[in-house]
């Protein structure tokens, strides 16, 4: 991960601080960004209300 996607991430991580988004969830929220991904794949319900996901 690059100095950019870091940031991202680690803003994503602190948007959240009741949730327990981990900073490894933030920072895959963060390459979806950085990469158009537009759902993410997971079974993980914590994604809900972030990002769409599919399961």
């Amino acid at each position: 991960m690059d100095e950019k996607v870091f940031r991202r991430a680690w803003s994503i991580f602190r948007a959240f601080p009741g949730e327990t988004l981990s900073f490894t969830d933030a920072t895959s929220i963060a390459l979806m960004e950085k990469h158009g991904i537009e759902y993410i794949m997971s079974f993980d319900k914590r994604f809900d209300g972030i990002v769409p996901r599919t399961t």
